[in-house]
């Protein structure tokens, strides 16, 4: 029974993580206004990391940055789980596009989760 809540958990945090990479990118490319991904980004994250990120794409809004073609998570491996605090190693592979030119890469995070108001939270990406 243990086990399947782990999974419910990865379920949680590759959703959470791919609708954190959405809010974004609609941001920095002009399909949302700033203050309604402050607001969407609140849904799916907190403490620091929404900090940084509402400065980032404020900083940066309306760019011709990358953009995300797909996210394929490679693996997510929980390191540890106390009361309402999660963490999880997670490597994910992003297909982004520049322009005409696609290009691949394969990276390493330290994921974070804490359970606000009934739903978890990423608190480190």
């Amino acid at each position: 029974m243990e086990r399947r809540r782990y999974i419910t958990n990865e379920k949680e945090i590759k959703n959470l993580i791919i609708r954190r990479t959405d809010v974004m990118e609609s941001v920095l490319f002009g399909k949302i206004t700033y203050e309604e991904g402050c607001r969407q980004l609140a849904e799916v994250e907190t403490g620091k990391l929404y900090s940084d990120d509402i400065e980032k794409i404020k900083n940066c809004q309306q760019t011709d940055l990358e953009k995300t073609e797909s996210i394929h998570f490679v693996s997510i491996e929980k390191k540890t789980g106390m009361f309402d605090k999660l963490s999880y190693i997670a490597e994910i592979k992003w297909t982004e596009s520049y322009g005409m030119n696609v290009d691949s890469g394969t990276y390493t995070y330290d994921v974070g989760a804490q359970k606000r108001e009934g739903e978890y939270k990423l608190t480190t990406f």
